[in-house]
Protein backbone atom coordinates (compact mmCIF):
# COMPACT_ATOMS: atom_id res chain seq x y z
CA UNK A 1 0.00 0.00 0.00
CA UNK A 2 1.33 3.53 -0.99
CA UNK A 3 1.51 6.50 1.85
CA UNK A 4 0.85 9.54 0.07
CA UNK A 5 2.35 12.53 1.67
CA UNK A 6 -0.26 15.28 2.67
CA UNK A 7 1.77 17.68 4.80
CA UNK A 8 5.01 17.09 2.73
CA UNK A 9 6.95 20.95 2.25
CA UNK A 10 9.84 21.26 0.02
CA UNK A 11 12.24 24.09 0.86
CA UNK A 12 15.13 24.99 2.28
CA UNK A 13 15.67 27.55 4.99
CA UNK A 14 17.57 30.48 5.06
CA UNK A 15 20.53 31.10 6.39
CA UNK A 16 20.21 33.21 10.22
CA UNK A 17 21.97 35.82 8.90
CA UNK A 18 19.38 36.33 6.29
CA UNK A 19 16.61 36.17 9.10
CA UNK A 20 17.97 39.45 10.65
CA UNK A 21 17.94 41.07 7.72
CA UNK A 22 15.86 44.44 7.11
CA UNK A 23 13.79 43.29 9.45
CA UNK A 24 13.07 39.77 9.48
CA UNK A 25 11.36 37.37 7.12
CA UNK A 26 7.97 36.39 6.72
CA UNK A 27 7.34 32.65 5.94
CA UNK A 28 4.33 32.06 3.64
CA UNK A 29 3.20 28.42 3.10
CA UNK A 30 2.65 28.08 -1.45
CA UNK A 31 0.10 25.23 -1.82
CA UNK A 32 -0.76 23.62 -5.54
CA UNK A 33 -3.53 21.64 -4.87
CA UNK A 34 -4.18 21.72 -9.06
CA UNK A 35 -1.09 19.61 -9.41
CA UNK A 36 -1.40 17.82 -6.28
CA UNK A 37 2.78 18.88 -5.53
CA UNK A 38 3.87 19.18 -1.89
CA UNK A 39 3.81 22.73 -0.58
CA UNK A 40 6.70 25.28 -0.51
CA UNK A 41 7.88 27.44 1.85
CA UNK A 42 8.35 30.40 0.24
CA UNK A 43 10.27 32.97 2.60
CA UNK A 44 10.28 37.26 2.03
CA UNK A 45 11.74 40.12 3.36
CA UNK A 46 9.37 41.97 5.48
CA UNK A 47 10.71 45.72 4.34
CA UNK A 48 11.79 45.00 0.64
CA UNK A 49 13.39 48.28 1.10
CA UNK A 50 15.15 50.87 3.78
CA UNK A 51 11.96 53.53 2.45
CA UNK A 52 9.44 51.34 3.48
CA UNK A 53 10.69 50.20 7.05
CA UNK A 54 11.01 54.12 7.68
CA UNK A 55 7.66 54.78 5.96
CA UNK A 56 6.20 52.24 8.54
CA UNK A 57 8.19 53.19 11.44
CA UNK A 58 6.91 56.73 11.09
CA UNK A 59 10.40 58.08 10.57
CA UNK A 60 9.09 59.39 6.82
CA UNK A 61 6.33 60.72 6.14
CA UNK A 62 3.90 58.97 3.01
CA UNK A 63 4.79 62.23 0.74
CA UNK A 64 8.45 62.20 1.17
CA UNK A 65 7.91 58.22 0.74
CA UNK A 66 6.62 58.93 -2.64
CA UNK A 67 9.48 61.36 -3.53
CA UNK A 68 12.05 58.58 -2.18
CA UNK A 69 10.45 56.04 -4.48
CA UNK A 70 10.31 58.96 -7.63
CA UNK A 71 14.00 59.23 -7.12
CA UNK A 72 14.79 55.77 -6.68
CA UNK A 73 13.17 54.89 -10.35
CA UNK A 74 14.45 57.89 -12.14
CA UNK A 75 17.67 57.40 -10.25
CA UNK A 76 18.07 53.74 -11.59
CA UNK A 77 16.41 54.53 -14.95
CA UNK A 78 18.81 57.21 -15.68
CA UNK A 79 21.85 55.57 -14.63
CA UNK A 80 21.17 52.09 -15.95
CA UNK A 81 19.16 53.32 -18.93
CA UNK A 82 21.56 54.24 -21.03
CA UNK A 83 21.01 57.93 -20.05
CA UNK A 84 24.09 58.94 -18.58
CA UNK A 85 25.92 57.42 -21.79
CA UNK A 86 23.98 59.24 -24.17
CA UNK A 87 24.21 62.46 -22.86
CA UNK A 88 27.90 61.93 -22.52
CA UNK A 89 28.07 60.70 -26.20
CA UNK A 90 25.93 64.21 -27.01
CA UNK A 91 28.27 66.21 -25.41
CA UNK A 92 31.84 64.78 -27.00
CA UNK A 93 32.25 65.30 -31.04
CA UNK A 94 31.33 61.61 -31.45
CA UNK A 95 30.30 60.44 -35.18
CA UNK A 96 27.18 57.86 -33.95
CA UNK A 97 25.00 60.06 -32.40
CA UNK A 98 22.50 58.28 -29.73
CA UNK A 99 19.04 59.20 -28.99
CA UNK A 100 17.56 58.57 -25.51
CA UNK A 101 14.55 57.45 -25.00
CA UNK A 102 11.79 58.93 -23.69
CA UNK A 103 11.81 57.58 -20.16
CA UNK A 104 15.46 57.78 -19.92
CA UNK A 105 14.84 61.22 -21.03
CA UNK A 106 12.31 61.94 -18.02
CA UNK A 107 14.32 60.10 -15.68
CA UNK A 108 17.36 62.66 -16.40
CA UNK A 109 15.51 65.53 -15.67
CA UNK A 110 14.50 64.48 -12.65
CA UNK A 111 17.90 63.37 -11.22
CA UNK A 112 19.06 67.01 -12.66
CA UNK A 113 16.30 68.66 -11.06
CA UNK A 114 17.15 66.85 -7.76
CA UNK A 115 20.57 67.79 -8.06
CA UNK A 116 19.66 71.50 -8.31
CA UNK A 117 17.60 71.38 -5.52
CA UNK A 118 19.80 69.42 -2.46
CA UNK A 119 22.89 69.80 -1.28
CA UNK A 120 25.69 67.16 -1.38
CA UNK A 121 25.51 65.86 1.82
CA UNK A 122 21.22 65.61 1.35
CA UNK A 123 22.12 64.02 -1.95
CA UNK A 124 24.39 61.92 -0.85
CA UNK A 125 22.43 60.46 1.72
CA UNK A 126 19.63 60.11 -0.74
CA UNK A 127 21.68 58.04 -3.41
CA UNK A 128 23.02 55.48 -0.61
CA UNK A 129 19.05 54.90 1.10
CA UNK A 130 17.47 55.40 -1.61
CA UNK A 131 19.14 54.04 -5.31
CA UNK A 132 21.37 51.51 -3.26
CA UNK A 133 19.44 50.32 -0.26
CA UNK A 134 21.79 50.81 2.35
CA UNK A 135 20.52 51.82 5.84
CA UNK A 136 21.00 55.25 7.96
CA UNK A 137 23.96 54.75 10.02
CA UNK A 138 23.86 57.62 12.14
CA UNK A 139 20.60 60.06 13.69
CA UNK A 140 22.33 62.70 10.86
CA UNK A 141 21.62 60.85 8.25
CA UNK A 142 18.33 60.52 8.97
CA UNK A 143 18.02 64.43 9.52
CA UNK A 144 19.37 64.56 5.96
CA UNK A 145 16.99 62.22 4.40
CA UNK A 146 14.24 63.65 5.62
CA UNK A 147 15.32 67.11 4.77
CA UNK A 148 15.94 65.74 1.50
CA UNK A 149 12.87 63.72 0.84
CA UNK A 150 10.94 66.85 1.92
CA UNK A 151 12.76 69.35 -0.54
CA UNK A 152 11.97 66.91 -3.37
CA UNK A 153 8.52 66.30 -2.38
CA UNK A 154 7.60 70.05 -2.73
CA UNK A 155 9.61 70.05 -5.68
CA UNK A 156 7.56 67.57 -7.70
CA UNK A 157 4.60 68.03 -5.96
CA UNK A 158 3.83 65.34 -3.56
CA UNK A 159 2.99 67.01 -0.50
CA UNK A 160 -0.01 67.90 -2.06
CA UNK A 161 -0.60 64.09 -3.23
CA UNK A 162 -1.58 63.28 0.29
CA UNK A 163 -4.28 65.18 0.18
CA UNK A 164 -5.59 64.15 -3.15
CA UNK A 165 -5.06 61.00 -4.92
CA UNK A 166 -1.82 59.90 -5.31
CA UNK A 167 0.17 60.71 -8.46
CA UNK A 168 0.94 57.58 -11.05
CA UNK A 169 4.23 56.32 -12.15
CA UNK A 170 6.06 58.57 -14.53
CA UNK A 171 8.57 55.71 -15.65
CA UNK A 172 6.33 53.04 -16.42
Amino acid sequence: MRKSKKNAVKGETPCPERFRHMGGLRCDLVKDLRRKKPATLRYRTRWASPLELYRDRQVINEAQYEAGLQFWQAYHHAVSGGAACCERASRIDSPTRLRIPDTAARALVYVKQAYAVLTSDMLDVLVDICAYGQPAASPQEFDLLRKGLGRLAQEWGFAASELCEPKRNQFS
